[in-house]
């Protein structure tokens, strides 16, 4: 057979494994949790070791103590209805005047931030906006006064993006007042958590908006470029925002100046984590891992120390997986703990 045929039936032998399924191997997994004695049990006390006996070996093996924030069926949740939402804030009237209003407004219709301030002084005039400053507390003196819980529960209700401001104005011929804003704080009250939606790290003005670590709040001048919001930094994050009017009435103009948030989400949650227990480059039956230390007792393939009293819904999700398909199990057990 010459060269040229031997290559031809190369390529076909190569077609046909190509075109085969790769057949997903069988998928047997069990669990059962034992004390310190090696007995099963599914009673423990506070800090007790639990340890996990794994029969079968998946390709995959993930774990969900059914603690606050690794329970199994919260895995696909990225939202919640129950519209518990609570923003906190701080402000100091660093110095006196006889204008620079501070307020909080509020708005679902705000077109989103350009970062050119033309485009987005136009766009914040138009939007319409609530204020809520009659929800909060302010500042009369240059001590940081809490603002108080408010509620916004009633924007989380209508299901749609909201975008904060502080907006500052102060009239044109007339000493005016500065302002430190700080401590912001939002946050989403679950029946059995809280989620951070905004908080002191914010985003700087100039990187705005991004989700790495809030939404961001950027600002926007409307009259007076000269009076506008600043960031004050601390470190890697931006700690307060602080604005100023003019301090001498003579020749002072008229203000218009905020800070808006990026559009907040009032109902984003986070969905629960599981624990990778192994891949397939481990046996399951023949591993030995813990949560607190690099190895589980003699007596476990895997060990979990429960902190807290409960009654915890604990499961373990079996998979095997090909290229082409993956099939799954899934093993749930009911641990007390006192």
């Amino acid at each position: 057979m010459s060269f040229k045929n031997i290559f031809f039936v190369l390529l076909l032998v190569q077609a046909a494994a190509c075109t085969k399924s790769i057949k997903l191997k069988d998928l047997d997994f069990d669990v059962v949790a034992v004390n310190s004695a090696k007995l099963p049990s599914t009673t423990f006390n506070r800090g007790d070791t639990v340890n996990f006996i794994f029969s079968g070996n998946p390709d995959y093996l993930v774990f969900f103590s059914g603690e606050k924030g690794r329970r199994y069926e919260f895995r696909n949740r990225v939202s919640d209805t129950s519209t518990n939402v609570k923003f906190t804030f701080a402000t100091a009237l660093n110095t006196a005047g006889t204008s620079g209003t501070l307020s909080l407004l509020a708005s679902t219709d705000l077109i989103p931030y350009t970062q050119l301030n033309n485009l987005d002084s136009i766009n914040v005039s138009k939007a319409t906006w609530t204020d809520i400053s009659n929800r909060a507390v302010f500042a009369t003196g240059s001590t940081a006064t809490t603002s108080g819980v408010l509620d916004l529960s009633d924007f989380a209700r209508m299901g749609k993006p909201l975008n904060l401001a502080f907006k500052y104005t102060a009239t044109a011929g007339t000493t005016q007042r500065r302002w430190t804003i700080s401590n912001i704080s939002l946050r989403h009250f679950t029946a059995d958590t809280v989620f951070t939606i905004d908080s002191t790290n914010l985003i700087l003005p100039n990187l705005f908006p991004t989700w790495s670590a809030s939404p961001g709040w950027g600002q926007i001048n409307v009259t007076n470029p000269a009076i506008r919001f600043s960031p004050l930094v601390s470190t890697a994050v931006t700690s307060s925002f602080i604005i100023a009017g003019a301090t001498v009435a003579a020749g002072a103009l008229a203000a218009e100046s905020y800070i808006v948030s990026g559009p907040l989400d009032l109902q984003r949650v986070l969905p629960d984590a599981g624990v990778v227990v192994k891949d397939q480059t481990t046996n399951a039956s023949n591993s030995s891992y813990s949560s607190t230390t690099s190895s589980a007792p003699s007596n476990a393939n895997y060990a979990y120390r429960f902190m807290a009293p409960g009654t915890y819904n604990v499961t373990f999700v079996a998979t095997n997986a090909n290229v082409s398909e993956q099939a799954s199990v899934v093993k749930t057990m009911v641990i007390v703990v006192r």
